[in-house]
């Protein structure tokens, strides 16, 4: 850590490394290790490629996935969406239907309490013609008594 220290404030954190000598080489030597190298290469690029391919056809496959969970998603917020549609329909049905009862169940009311009342009014009627009858019977019959 000390060393570390002195370094920063001398500025030289890294030992500097001399340089190794090469040799000298002639083209013959220079161009049979080029022709070395260039066989290396040659013999390593298919499997390079195939890795790559791997490598590609693995980003390409978490895409895909990535893609397919969006869809799956989207499938399932619209099918929460069309249940929830649905639903509401049902109510706003269910609430019509209601309706439509109480409207119906509130005119049979008034029909039948106009019936009801045109019953009674008929029975008064006729009470009022019977008394009236009556009246008139007692009336003839205190004529005749007279």
């Amino acid at each position: 850590n000390q060393k570390w220290q002195e370094k920063q404030a001398t500025g030289k954190l890294f030992d500097a490394v001399a340089p190794q000598e090469m040799p000298a080489l002639s083209p013959a030597e220079v161009l049979a290790q080029l022709k070395s190298e260039r066989q290396k290469l040659e013999s390593i690029l298919p499997r390079f490629d195939a890795q790559m391919r791997r490598h590609r056809h693995q980003e390409e496959a978490v895409v895909v996935n990535q893609v397919e969970e969006m869809r799956e998603e989207q499938r399932e917020a619209m099918a929460e969406q069309a249940r929830k549609l649905r639903e509401k329909r049902k109510r706003e049905e269910e609430g019509k239907q209601r309706k439509i009862r109480l409207v119906e169940e509130k005119r049979r009311q008034e029909e039948e309490e106009h019936r009801h009342r045109k019953e009674e009014e008929e029975l008064h009627r006729l009470m009022r013609e019977a008394e009236e009858e009556e009246r008139r019977s007692r009336e003839a019959r205190r004529r005749l008594e007279e």
